[in-house]
């Protein structure tokens, strides 16, 4: 893993416009990519929510039908749709604006891959905005938890 100091150096950059989220994922670390993730699935959520989302890739990267390593989950898929997170494939040259936010995600991922507290999801390998319909996908999951505005799914 990257030192703390060439991470934040590359959020960094990345917030100030200087790259695109695409580009920062394939050139980081599990914690960027962690922390990228983090940022735009639960920005809104607060450290609650940041974390029940970092857990299911912790459950993913568990789990034989997912890769094993948290870039390689979050750029599962590639970056055209289908993909895993649509932040990361939904072809948009987002840059993160809310650097209160990105703080905060860059926190809690570090804690999710050095120390982390216990799975709020019970073992989720999916979520979904509990204000959208639920996708076909999710119709033989089982409801685990619902922090925020997310469900979540095992």
């Amino acid at each position: 893993m990257k030192n703390t100091k060439s991470v934040s150096f590359l959020l960094l950059i990345l917030s100030a416009g200087f790259m695109t989220k695409t580009q920062a994922v394939e050139m980081s670390d599990d914690l960027s990519c962690m922390t990228l993730n983090l940022y735009w699935e639960a920005r809104s959520e607060g450290p609650e929510g940041m974390l029940a989302v970092g857990w299911v890739v912790l459950n993913r990267i568990n789990s034989s039908k997912y890769p094993n390593t948290v870039c390689s989950v979050v750029k599962q898929g590639g970056v055209r749709p289908p993909c895993e997170w649509n932040w990361y494939c939904d072809g948009r040259q987002d840059q993160p604006q809310e650097f209160k936010a990105l703080t905060e995600a860059q926190k809690v991922a570090s804690e999710l891959l050095s120390n982390p507290s216990a799975d709020p999801t019970g073992g989720a390998l999916w979520f979904h905005l509990d204000s959208l319909s639920s996708p076909r996908w999710l119709q033989n999951r089982e409801q685990s938890a619902h922090i925020g505005r997310h469900l979540f799914f095992r």
